[in-house]
């Protein structure tokens, strides 16, 4: 009959100080390659900004209660043109683009403000490890 190894006095499943060696030296390499990968990621996803980049964000802010209240104009006078109401929808229609593009505009400025700073990846030690114990 077959011996079964998997009692409770039997070493299986359990690594020798040189296998155990070799298996953190392993998973510590295949980590550094891992943040190698998402640091590559992360340059990729990080928009390139030129020194245009807070003139461009400027004008986007000026441009958005601008055009909510051209919009507004064009589109009180059209419904006052066909429903024959003059005053009634230009007034309206001003109000809520002018409100729509302020709303826009908040928006946008809020996002600016919060958008979130890249991460700067954690500093390693001289063998490459980030100093936490796993």
């Amino acid at each position: 009959m077959p011996r079964d190894d998997n009692g409770p006095g039997s070493d299986h499943g359990r690594l020798n100080d040189q296998d155990r060696a070799e298996f953190k030296r392993r998973a510590r390499d295949i980590g550094n390659r891992l943040e190698g990968i998402r640091n590559q990621q992360t340059e990729r996803a990080r928009p390139k900004q030129s020194g245009g980049g807070a003139i461009g964000q400027a004008l986007k802010l000026a441009i958005d209660p601008v055009v909510g209240v051209v919009l507004g104009l064009v589109i009180g006078l059209f419904l006052d043109n066909t429903f024959g109401t003059k005053p009634l929808f230009l007034i309206f229609c001003l109000l809520a683009g002018g409100a729509g593009g302020l709303w826009t505009m908040a928006r946008s400025a809020m996002r600016s403000v919060a958008a979130p700073e890249p991460k700067d990846p954690p500093e390693q030690d001289g063998d490459g490890s980030t100093g936490k114990d796993a």
